[in-house]
């Protein structure tokens, strides 16, 4: 028994040694040493505390202000010659500039206390030339600021464009097999917008003539080029505040084509990220409708798609447009499982719990927009 006792007593010790250790870690990373890092502009130099923090340079808020000339007022700088006023949004790379949101590469974060931002948004957001010399620990600044070719909020969700042009001289109709209303000669850019069973497809030229054309007058690029850059919540949530965007529901739908992502938001003081989906959009050669939509009321368990396939849990947006799951057979066999990339006719695949949960909780009249 008294053996027992001591094992017992001796595996618990170890157990605390070991969780002690790893917090001492822990504490040891999040209280790194500061390195003092030379900044040199012009004649002037700054020597700067900086932290090497996952393998970027970061400096406090109040030292960045220095070397910009600006005043640090909480989570702002302060810059009066400009007439700027540039504020950090903790653990995010948004950064609001005059009410502009501006993108950086990195995310700012707080540690004792202290908002540290990454060194890179100096030349990031404010547009100036920064060469840092490993060997001198210095890093050189040059260039006065310019904003203009600031990353901003919209660059982060550019809409998906499907290409094509025209193979000959071509007619440009009103509708499906209806009335000629211009012509489009040879080698004319288009922006591909839907299709009519692959036999006819609604463009819209480069000047910015829109209509019908038939399938053997054009080319489709069938490259799709995925977003791989991930949209972290914040961002998605201040990019549908910047877009005006709103639902009369419980819920606001957005599927972002380029990343194929069916962001689900709630309305909670404002529109909130409830959900992400990943999901499958049209392929090039049947392209998934873009605008915005309200989702109807036509709701069903199967939609039957001929020949023994199908899908579950159907949900109608807009004309033979549909959120189902993946493509199955009658039986329920998965025949294309495929998820994160354009495969779909136009409708919106999801994986079937997911299909089956749009189809319970998106009432008729929810807002959709997708882009």
């Amino acid at each position: 028994m008294m053996n027992r006792f001591k094992k017992l007593i001796f595996f618990v010790l170890v157990t605390l040694f070991c969780m002690i250790s790893a917090f001492g870690n822990t504490f040891a990373e999040e209280s790194a040493e500061l390195k003092s890092v030379s900044f040199i502009q012009g004649e002037k130099v700054q020597n700067v505390s900086a932290e090497f923090h996952e393998g970027r340079h970061f400096v406090r808020l109040n030292d960045l202000g220095n070397l910009l000339g600006a005043r640090a007022e909480d989570n702002k700088l302060l810059l009066d010659r400009e007439h700027l006023k540039i504020a950090f949004m903790e653990n995010s790379r948004m950064i609001d500039v005059d009410g502009s949101v501006m993108i950086g590469s990195t995310p700012a974060y707080t540690r004792t206390g202290q908002l540290y931002v990454p060194v890179s948004i100096v030349s990031e957001i404010f547009g100036i030339n920064l060469q840092w010399d490993e060997e001198k620990n210095t890093i050189q600044m040059s260039g006065a600021i310019n904003l203009s070719d600031a990353r901003k909020l919209q660059d982060l969700f550019p809409r998906n464009i499907v290409r094509g042009s025209t193979t000959r001289d071509t007619f440009l109709f009103d509708r499906v097999n209806g009335k000629v209303i211009d012509t489009l000669k040879e080698d004319t850019s288009l922006e591909i917008l839907a299709d009519k069973a692959y036999k006819w497809y609604n463009v819209r030229s480069s000047d910015g003539r829109e209509g019908w054309v038939t399938v053997k007058d054009i080319y489709i690029d069938p490259e799709f080029k995925k977003n791989e850059d991930v949209a972290e919540n914040s961002e998605i949530e201040q990019y549908v505040k910047f877009k005006g965007w709103t639902s009369p529901g419980e819920y606001l739908l957005w599927t972002d084509i380029g990343r194929q992502k069916l962001y689900i938001l709630k309305n909670n003081d404002g529109w909130k990220v409830y959900r992400i989906m990943e999901c499958s959009t049209g392929e090039n050669v049947s392209p998934t409708v873009q605008g915005a939509f309200s989702v109807g009321s036509e709701k069903g368990r199967w939609l039957d798609t001929g020949g023994g396939t199908g899908a579950k849990y159907y949900t109608r947006f807009f004309g033979s447009y549909y959120f189902h799951s993946i493509k199955l057979s009658s039986r329920g066999t998965v025949l294309d499982s495929t998820l994160g990339m354009p495969k779909s006719m136009g409708c919106i695949r999801l994986a079937v719990e997911n299909a089956k949960w749009i189809q319970e909780n998106i009432t008729a009249g929810t807002k959709l927009y997708i882009y």
